[in-house]
């Protein structure tokens, strides 16, 4: 039939599990139909029955960013893995009125608008709530380790699930009563808890990762005279027209404050040498904007990618490889410099530390130097030195902006060799542990879909092979 895909049904089984009687050919597409027929095979039940399942705030949000109450939408919520460095903060009256969708240590969260399905235990104490993104399934019965059910969710065959329940073209979303009928295997409860260790091992070494990082930062901000330094609370500043607009071409108040050239002067009078970027600099562009293809085999590096202290390489968008040869100057190569540059969180960056070919989109800056460690310069244009930089250079009111020819006048402070290579030794942990953490997530998640496939024996074998 011209290679369409027939499915043909009884209608007690077009019923079964069906809470809202979809019957467009998309929900019974063969994955979603063999992936119900495989996990009723093997014994499932629904999270409805051994868990409660709740949303966030529906209300505007009340945010308060003194209060120190973590306030998580659905963007950070990974697969199997929390983002905590970049988050909101709500009202104490906010987390108070909503008790039932507080962060409780265990409980799993779930992303239901946008990028649906990714879920995650809430793995260390956090006083937070969430707002209507985020379900949370909690009061989980003995018979299944969260950690299991958060690795199923994450895994293809909980992932089929909440694609086949999700709404919406433009936003998809899924509401309560589809993730409480979401399917769940009730496989041996040993295994469950081998599952569980591999996702803990990896929790502890992605926090192992972010400690070794702040190492880094720590030895940098000593060196460079500012761990216990803090700006004036003096708002004025003094400027001649040469000093100023001739020199700058900017007007504004923000960029003539003095917490900036303070800054600078303490760096300056402690580093070992310092240097504009342009100095070291043999490329430096934004780079272009390819076509998003599901399943190409290019990798595509965007702004939302660079995270506070590595790429997210598990979410690169892709794209067909011959636009690599429509895109030259968007080629980004190991040891390239990828800088934010419009939105939120412009100043951020990342060293790309693959060998595999990518290219950068358009609201990413590819920086290429020479005569100095591209490691040890990509990490401090993402430290206090290089954002406090950025917050004085950036333009436009309602998107920030930061260009390239803004980021070749930043001051480039080098410290002592020994110290440098230090850095650079640490930033290069901190990304081997971030690696070690996601492949324990990846044999989590595959050591579940072989108990489904197979067996649970096949299931341990594996765990002990590759672990």
């Amino acid at each position: 039939m011209n290679g369409r895909q027939v499915a043909e049904l009884k209608f007690s089984e077009v019923l079964k599990g069906n809470i809202y009687f979809r019957i467009e050919a998309e929900y019974f597409a063969k994955k979603y139909l063999e992936t119900e027929k495989l996990l009723r095979d093997v014994g499932s039940v629904y999270i409805k029955t051994f868990a409660d399942v709740t949303d966030g705030e529906h209300g505007s949000p009340d945010l308060d960013e003194s209060s120190g109450i973590v306030y998580l939408s659905g963007q950070n919520i990974l697969d199997n893995t929390l983002d905590l460095d970049d988050i909101r903060f709500c009202s104490k009256t906010l987390h108070q009125r909503n008790s039932r969708s507080a962060l409780v240590k265990n409980n799993i969260l779930m992303s239901i608008v946008g990028t649906v399905g990714s879920a995650s235990v809430i793995y260390k104490d956090i006083l937070g709530n969430t707002d209507r993104n985020v379900a949370t399934i909690k009061n989980i019965t003995s018979k299944f380790s969260p950690y299991f059910v958060s690795t199923f969710l994450n895994c293809k065959y909980g992932k089929n699930q909440t694609e086949r329940f999700s709404t919406g073209n433009v936003q998809p979303l899924l509401n309560l009563l589809q993730v409480k009928s979401i399917l769940i295997p009730e496989i041996d409860f040993f295994l469950q808890t081998q599952v569980e260790n591999l996702v803990k091992q990896a929790h502890r070494k992605l926090d192992e990762s972010k400690a070794v990082y702040a190492e880094a930062n720590n030895l940098l901000l000593n060196e460079l005279g500012l761990r216990e330094w803090s700006p004036s609370n003096k708002n004025t500043a003094v400027k001649s027209l040469r000093e100023s607009f001739l020199d700058s071409g900017r007007l504004d108040a923000e960029y003539y404050q003095l917490k900036y050239d303070e800054m600078k002067n303490v760096v300056k009078a402690n580093a070992v040498s310092v240097c504009h970027v342009k100095s070291i600099e043999t490329f430096n562009q934004r780079g272009e904007q390819p076509r998003y293809i599901a399943d190409g085999k290019l990798r595509v590096i965007n702004s939302r990618h660079i995270l506070e202290q590595h790429l997210d390489y598990e979410n690169l968008e892709r794209t067909n490889a011959d636009e690599w040869e429509t895109f030259p100057l968007a080629r980004v190569f190991r040891n390239d410099v990828l800088i934010y540059t419009t939105g939120a969180n412009v100043g951020r960056t990342n060293v790309y530390m693959s060998d595999e070919p990518a290219l950068a989109s358009n609201h990413v800056n590819i920086l290429r130097i020479e005569n100095a460690n591209p490691v040890y310069v990509g990490f401090v244009l993402n430290s206090y030195v290089g954002r406090m930089q950025t917050r004085q250079i950036v333009t436009g009111s309602a998107q920030a902006e930061l260009y390239s020819n803004a980021i070749s006048q930043f001051i480039m402070p080098f410290i002592s060799d020994n110290s440098q290579r230090t850095i650079t030794d640490y930033v290069e942990k901190s990304y081997l542990l971030k690696v070690e953490s996601r492949r324990l997530l990846e044999v989590a998640k595959r050591a579940v879909e072989i108990a489904i496939e197979e067996n649970e024996q096949a299931a341990f074998k594996f765990i002990k092979t590759v672990n």
